[in-house]
C-alpha cells in the first residue's frame, strides 16, 4: 500500500506547486548518479525553495510508510514472542 500512496501523493503535489508557481521548473539536466535530494536543487539552478520541498516530500513519505512499518515490526515480534513460549 504506502508503496503506491507516498510516490501518487510526492507527485500530486509536486504537480500543484509546480502548477501553482511555487516552484520553479527544472531546465538544467542534472547527471545520472546524482543524488536524489539534490537532483531538483540542481536542475533549478539552485533554488533552496526547491530543496527545502523535495527534503518535506522525503519526510511525508516517511511518515505515510511508518505505519505499515511499525505494524509489520510489531507482527514479528508478536509471531517471535508466541515462538518464544
Amino acid at each position: 500500500m504506502p508503496l503506491i500512496l507516498a510516490p501518487l501523493v510526492s507527485i500530486w503535489l509536486a504537480a500543484a506547486a509546480l502548477a501553482l508557481k511555487l516552484l520553479p521548473p527544472a531546465v538544467y539536466p542534472t547527471p545520472n548518479g546524482t543524488p536524489t535530494l539534490l537532483n531538483a536543487f540542481l536542475g533549478t539552478a539552485g533554488k533552496w525553495q526547491v530543496l527545502a520541498f523535495t527534503i518535506m516530500i522525503l519526510l511525508l513519505s516517511m511518515l505515510i510508510y511508518y505505519p505499515f512499518v511499525n505494524s509489520s515490526c510489531n507482527r514479528e515480534i508478536s509471531k517471535e514472542a508466541a515462538r518464544l513460549v
